[in-house]
C-alpha cells in the first residue's frame, strides 16, 4: 500500500454520498475503484450501488471490448495505491491505476437514474454504446453505478 501517484477528482456530491455510505462500514474500510475484466459492465448501470449490502457495482462503456469500472467497499491491500479524500480513502490496484489516472468520480441524480459516475480520459473509446434508458451516466469512458 502506498500513497497514490494517480490523480482522481472526486466531486463534493460523490464525497458526501460516500461519507454517508461509510457510516455503516467497519473502521479501516476504503472504497475500491477497479477495472473489471470483459467490459460487460458487471451488474450494469443502476444496479445496486456501493451501499447495497456491501457489494460492488458494475459500470461500463458498453459494447464489446469496452472498459468497465467497479466500486466496492474493501480493505486496502499490499500494492494498492491510496488516494486520500476528505474523510475516506480510495484504493486502486496498479492495473486499474493507469486507466483511472485523471478520472472524475461524481454522484448524479436525475429522473432516469442515480448513482456514481466515473469519467476516465485514459480509457479506449472503441464501440461505446451506453445503456438504454440512461442519460449521461454511461457512454465512452464513463459509468454510472447506483
Amino acid at each position: 500500500m502506498s500513497d497514490s501517484s494517480i490523480k482522481l477528482e472526486v466531486t463534493k456530491e460523490a464525497q458526501d454520498q460516500v461519507r454517508d455510505l461509510m457510516r455503516a462500514q467497519k473502521p479501516g474500510t476504503a472504497v475500491r475503484v477497479y477495472l473489471q475484466s470483459g467490459g460487460s459492465g458487471g451488474g450494469g448501470c443502476g444496479s445496486g450501488g456501493c451501499g447495497s449490502g456491501g457489494g460492488g457495482c458494475g459500470c461500463g462503456s458498453g459494447g464489446g471490448g469496452g472498459v468497465a469500472f467497479g466500486m466496492a467497499f474493501d480493505k486496502p491491500r499490499n500494492g494498492d495505491q491510496v488516494v486520500s479524500v476528505d474523510g475516506f480513502s480510495i484504493v486502486v490496484d496498479d492495473l486499474s491505476a493507469e486507466m483511472l489516472n485523471g478520472a472524475k468520480i461524481d454522484f448524479v441524480q436525475d429522473l432516469n437514474a442515480s448513482g456514481f459516475k466515473i469519467t476516465a480520459p485514459n480509457t479506449p473509446t472503441s464501440a461505446p454504446t451506453g445503456h438504454e434508458g440512461e442519460s449521461g451516466g454511461c457512454g465512452s469512458g464513463a459509468c454510472g453505478c447506483g
